[in-house]
């Protein structure tokens, strides 16, 4: 079959394998959404792609495409050199970074929002925005975070959540404040809490703070923090980032029911 772009040497598969590093996506405002359940989240959510690739060698259903009129055709070659997934699918898109910012973020009556700090994994923010989404919370704040909200591996750990749960990034101070303008009051998991997750009492406007996985939660949205302890069975000292995240969320779920 003849397809659009068969070189892997083509300047616009470069352009696109570009934008697996950090600055090329922050110089260019563009990211890369591999898979067609995706692709499909974001056109069921309005989102428009720059651009629409397809690899009919791998494509196993040529019968099914997301509701996008051009679509760029590239050889197996190129669309290997450009896919960051073991089996693909045979899609991709080249998509336009949203804004992100704090005043994004919709505030509802009883807010419930997720505050992650200082992350620097890119498969633990992932695995937080598509519980988060899950969830319900009412957006993502990411606080002074290392990692990349646009990185590949979160745009694939979050399966298309990254596009239905609204995103800011802020700083610390900015976070800080915006928290406070709200009335929101952060809760955070420690060990050395009186109360366990089960136990301790939960506000109405709440925000559950993530801290990085190495050093914890920065001593300035830890002051007046409200602390809850997940209890622990094991040897284990600690849990997994996107773990911890999980349970406080759903904990706050179960206590809206």
């Amino acid at each position: 079959m003849t397809v659009d772009i068969s070189a892997v040497t083509n300047p616009r598969i470069k352009s696109w394998f570009s934008l697996r590093d950090r600055k090329q996506r922050d110089a260019t405002g563009l990211f890369l959404v591999e898979g067609f359940r995706e692709i499909e989240r974001m056109a069921q959510l309005d989102i428009a792609s720059d651009t629409l690739i397809a690899c009919p060698a791998i494509v196993d259903d040529h019968t099914r495409r997301p509701a996008q009129e051009r679509v760029v055709t590239v050889s197996r070659a190129a669309f290997e050199k450009l896919s960051y997934r073991q089996n693909p699918d045979g899609w991709l898109a080249v998509v336009r970074q949203p804004p992100l910012d704090l005043s994004d973020i919709t505030v509802s009556d009883r807010p419930f929002v997720v505050v992650v700090e200082g992350l620097e994994k890119p498969g633990n923010l992932g695995a937080i925005l598509r519980t988060a989404d899950s969830a319900g919370a009412d957006g993502v704040v990411l606080s002074d975070c290392i990692v990349d909200v646009f990185n590949p591996n979160v745009v694939r750990t979050a399966q298309g959540s990254l596009f239905a749960v609204p995103i800011a990034v802020a700083s610390h101070s900015d976070t800080a404040a915006w928290l406070e303008i709200n009335s929101i009051d952060l809760l955070i998991a420690t060990p050395e809490a009186a109360q366990t997750l089960w136990e301790a009492p939960i506000g109405d406007r709440v925000a559950v703070l993530v801290g990085a996985e190495h050093s914890g939660v920065s001593t300035v949205l830890r002051e007046g923090a409200g602390t809850v302890a997940i209890p622990m069975a094991g040897t284990a000292d600690s849990l997994n980032a996107a773990t911890a995240a999980a349970l406080l969320m759903f904990e706050v779920v179960r206590r809206r029911q």
